[in-house]
């Protein structure tokens, strides 16, 4: 680079070169650095944390990622879009209602017009089974999330509603007094702790959870012996309690195998081999008999 220096001695020319040589330098690194910070920016990936990923479900979003299940990570395909649904029923002759008596406390029998009936076996004219607890008992692979919404246990005319109820482990089990009288809870696990807990007031609500898989845990009050229900623990959403007319049906199960189990409180476990496909739906039934 050549510079012309008029009326100026040779050293003043010199200088006057360097000073514009070096301010030249100066801005070409300038510039050199701009451009790096520029291409980092655009460039940058974002980095998203395995703690902030939260899995749904399609039919309920307010499902969070449990502890256990953030040790692995979680699919995108946990759900799918098979569909399986059935009846249970009863072959036979039709066991007679045992009716149940409640004279020992004159609150409860005030709170009924009609008879009240043990629950083990609710058994239509039909023989169509209610309270049949019905779900996947192998073949799940992956690890689920836990829903953020309790399960409901009521003690209400001195019985416990829902009779029979299904419950992933971890999930909250909210227990609610909503009799004027005493009543306490009483649970007899064979994995899971057990807890005793007397509700003497209406209104009041306690929560607990089951940590281990369990089918047909029982609930009893020692206040009224007649009292009586049973939980289901299990890892997956993929479980059903049948209603009076015998059927179930369990919604959002991935394509493949599995073995679906029908658990009846007084007549056992049946068990059938099922096969599904996405966007299928394949009936099961079950039959019991004494």
């Amino acid at each position: 680079m050549f510079y012309i220096c008029d009326n100026v001695t040779i050293k003043q020319c010199n200088n006057e070169a360097m000073k514009k040589l070096h301010t030249v330098q100066i801005l070409f690194v300038l510039a050199i650095l701009t451009s790096c910070s520029e291409e980092k920016k655009v460039n940058k990936p974002e980095i998203v944390s395995e703690n902030e990923i939260i899995a749904t479900t399609p039919s309920d979003s307010s499902m969070v990622v449990s502890d256990t299940a953030k040790q692995t990570p979680v699919s995108a395909n946990l759900f799918g879009t098979a569909s399986l649904s059935g009846k249970v029923k009863f072959e036979g002759d039709l066991p007679k209602p045992k009716a149940i008596n409640m004279s020992a406390d004159k609150l409860c029998m005030q709170q009924h017009k009609d008879n009240i009936f043990q629950e083990d076996a609710v058994i239509s004219t039909n023989g169509e089974m209610k309270w049949v607890f019905v779900y996947i008992k192998e073949g799940i692979k992956q690890k689920y999330p836990v829903p953020q919404e309790p399960v409901t246990l009521d003690q209400k005319g001195c019985q416990y509603h829902p009779h029979v109820f299904g419950i992933i482990a971890g999930q909250l089990l909210q227990i609610k007094n909503s009799d004027p009288l005493l009543h306490n809870v009483h649970t007899s696990p064979s994995l899971n702790q057990e807890f005793n807990k007397g509700q003497p007031k209406q209104g009041m609500i306690d929560v607990f959870t089951f940590d281990k898989p369990e089918i047909m845990l029982p609930f009893k009050c020692d206040v009224h012996p007649w009292m009586s229900a049973k939980a289901s623990i299990v890892e997956h959403p993929f479980f059903a309690v049948t209603g009076k007319d015998g059927s179930y049906t369990i919604n959002n199960l991935p394509a493949g195998k599995y073995t679906l189990a029908a658990v009846s409180e007084k007549y056992g476990e049946k068990t059938l081999q099922v096969t599904v496909t996405d966007g299928g739906t394949q009936t099961a039934n079950f039959e019991f008999s004494k």
